[in-house]
């Protein structure tokens, strides 16, 4: 039997690069297991969206305030360049 497994390139890099577990860390709320794990994966590979809102509360949850903003200005640009508009 063979199994064919699709995912897109941006999700096996940002697997490789370690968002499988940050978002795992997140999930378990180990905020501060979740902001290591996320900025290693933003250092490999720039992190999309829905990542960059977890690093952010991740951040502010560690009381990491300069982080917290820096990801929150990033998922915002990053969301207005794709035409997403902010909630």
């Amino acid at each position: 039997m063979r199994v064919t497994l699709s995912a897109s390139r941006s999700e096996i890099q940002h697997a490789e690069a370690g968002v499988t577990p940050a978002t795992d860390h997140y999930a378990r709320r180990a905020w501060a297991d979740a902001f290591d794990a996320l900025t290693l994966a933003d250092g490999a590979t720039p992190l999309e969206s829905d990542d960059l809102e977890r690093l952010a509360m991740s951040a502010f949850l560690i009381g990491r305030e300069i982080e917290y903003i820096t990801a929150l200005e990033r998922t915002n640009a990053l969301n207005i360049g794709i035409g997403r508009r902010p909630s």
